[in-house]
């Protein structure tokens, strides 16, 4: 579902990039030809949409909105909606606890990221965001699920939570390759907060049925994020 998801929102950005790509070279001679006020104006409007392809694989499918405050500084805001994260699947299953082979079925639903962040653009190019920046950002990513049980006379339902609260100071670069649309490849470093629910499981001697006790893991990481987003400029 998540491969068919990411394909489609790509495919859909490609198309957003033609048709809005052909409008960056008209604007910039608007704003060559404009005075230090009208320039001013224009670096509010100065707004960028885009798309981080390599964390649909994380389960979480972000929209990004980036607003220029200033010739140099710009303010990143982004939600999305998260779905199944299959690097922590993997990584459970690599820890030894395998949901099915204990007779649960682990069903993954819809939860919910955002994420805040400022940068400063080392150049000032006045018309858009362009170049080397670096800056701090905040990202919550909460995904959710169910665990029921299939082992016959045993009745179990319970939600799992997983949530992450990440602080990163970013490094990036914004090259234009076609009009308005761009590439920006980028690295993070910083410390993530994450909270885990998981379950434990043990055979009451008497009944032979399981027990089940829920239990949050709570414990602060190391965080490093490498990757890139898809952007197209918007400007009047």
């Amino acid at each position: 579902m998540i491969r068919k998801t990411s394909l489609t929102l790509v495919t859909l950005f490609i198309g957003l990039i033609s048709l809005v790509g052909q409008n960056r070279n008209v604007v910039q001679v608007e704003v060559v030809e404009a005075d230090d006020k009208n320039q001013k104006s224009e670096w509010f409007q100065n707004t960028s949409i885009k798309l981080n392809p390599l964390l649909f694989f994380r389960g979480d499918i972000p929209l990004y909105f980036e607003t220029g405050m200033s010739k140099n500084f710009a303010l990143e805001t982004g939600v999305g909606i998260t779905l199944t994260d299959y690097v922590s699947v993997a990584s459970d299953l690599f820890q030894g606890f395998d949901y099915e082979s204990a007779g649960f079925d682990l069903k993954n639903e819809i939860g919910y990221s955002a994420r805040l962040g400022v940068r400063y653009y080392a150049s000032d190019f006045g018309f858009e965001s362009e170049g080397f920046y670096f800056g701090m950002t905040f990202r919550h990513q909460n995904y959710n699920s169910v665990v029921t049980s299939n082992i016959p006379g045993f009745s179990f339902n319970e939600e799992l939570k997983r949530t992450n609260n990440d602080f990163s100071l970013m490094f990036g670069y914004v090259n234009y390759f076609d009009n308005n649309a761009y590439i920006e490849p980028y690295v993070g470093l910083g410390i993530r907060g994450r909270a885990i629910d998981k379950i434990v499981t043990a055979t009451n001697t008497l009944t032979g049925l399981p027990e089940v006790e829920k239990f949050t893991d709570n414990e602060s990481v190391p965080l490093l994020t490498i990757g890139f987003k898809l952007g197209i400029l918007i400007a009047d």
